[in-house]
């Protein structure tokens, strides 16, 4: 993928844009084991909330990369809903996020910023 493309880096993980409505999560080739366990997790969590972004396809780019491609979400801007709208937003994402502990799901996603 291109550098100028790059959205997020970690140490274990790279993301980059595809489009306006897809990203691509790049881990190292030889983790073959995290990428299979990380996409069973996204279609699994696809299939009983929609909290996280839909999972789209495994794709290998013509440098031999794997990226695991999924929905673009973009951040919401306050300032455009009412305080009600804020107030029911992060209700729902409250009862998504226990829902998702009650499976024994944890993400750091919501942290990383």
């Amino acid at each position: 993928m291109d550098e100028q493309n790059k959205i997020f880096q970690t140490d274990s993980s790279t993301i980059y844009a595809i489009d306006a409505h897809t990203i691509g999560k790049a881990i190292p080739p030889n983790s073959e084991k995290l990428i299979n366990l990380e996409i069973e997790k996204l279609q699994f969590v696809n299939e009983i909330c929609d909290f996280f972004p839909k999972f789209i396809e495994q794709y290998i780019t013509p440098e031999g990369q794997r990226l695991i491609v999924m929905e673009r979400i973009y951040p919401i801007i306050p300032k455009s809903y009412s305080k009600s709208e804020l107030i029911n937003m992060i209700e729902d994402l409250y009862h998504k996020i226990r829902f998702l502990h009650k499976m024994d799901l944890y993400t750091m996603e919501l942290f990383r910023f």
